[in-house]
């Protein structure tokens, strides 16, 4: 059920992505399109006549009050039309600029966009989190049990030094990095000490055995306890000894 919810939300993801990319192309075409348009207006506006270079061959020589242009006689009416023209002309070169198109949807398909790729990046984090948690299980459900075939405990002055042996099954893979941890607890339960260390042999072959210690303060210690570790998986062990050793003030061993 879970995975099936996760392809779902990676199929989504990378639907909504898609479907953004083609979004944004066509708002791009859009605005191509609309820029397109303004340029051809603005162009249309500034090709009315008006003045020219070839009118007058050398405008800045000088020149007398007679050669002037009068301006204050009256306009041909043949040239009446022209002068509109080219006043129009420039009147719409000096009109208000076309606004341009709204940014609303723009923004809005950046932001559909990269709600997109978290999710997808979310989604993709969350199947190789649970990718790696299922192979740990089915690690810990395939795997056989180890075998604890000896365990003892010593008082060495201020320490609490423990030993003991454990055996690969001989139908068990091999256990590579394997180590061994001890927990230390007071009378009222309260852990008070843990430590963790390899084993002598921390590469077992199948049916292999390995010796182990472990050495903690012995202050308030009551009893203890001792898991193994493959990596970072705690793999269940069987109490295979012949006889238990009989408790010693410290605490006894389980």
């Amino acid at each position: 059920m879970v995975e099936m919810t996760l392809i779902a939300v990676t199929l989504l993801s990378l639907f909504l992505a898609i479907a953004m990319g083609v979004v944004t192309w066509r708002l791009v075409q859009e605005e191509r399109r609309r820029s397109a348009a303004r340029l051809a207006a603005l162009a249309a506006e500034l090709g009315g006549e008006g003045w020219s270079a070839s009118d007058d061959p050398d405008p800045l020589a000088p020149r007398s009050a007679n050669e002037l242009p009068d301006r204050s006689a009256p306009e041909p009416a043949g040239d009446g039309g022209a002068a509109r023209e080219s006043e129009a002309g420039i009147g719409g070169l000096f009109s208000p600029p076309v606004p341009p198109a709204p940014a609303g949807w723009g923004r809005l398909a950046a932001l559909a966009g990269a709600a997109g790729l978290v999710l997808a990046v979310v989604a993709t984090v969350f199947l190789s989190g649970s990718g790696a948690g299922d192979a740990a299980e089915s690690l810990d459900d395939a795997r056989p049990p180890l075998d604890l075939i000896a365990l003892r405990h010593a008082a060495e002055g201020p320490f609490l030094d423990i030993s003991g042996s454990v055996r690969n099954p001989p139908a068990a893979a091999g256990a590579a990095r394997l180590s061994v941890v001890a927990m230390a607890f007071d009378e009222a339960g309260t852990l008070v000490a843990t430590r963790r260390t390899p084993v002598e042999t921390p590469s077992l072959p199948p049916g292999a055995d390995s010796p182990f210690t472990i050495r903690l303060l012995a202050a308030g210690i009551s009893r203890y306890r001792i898991s193994f570790l493959l990596d970072e998986t705690t793999i269940p062990h069987i109490d295979r000894r012949s006889g238990v050793q009989p408790p010693v003030p410290v605490g006894d061993a389980s």
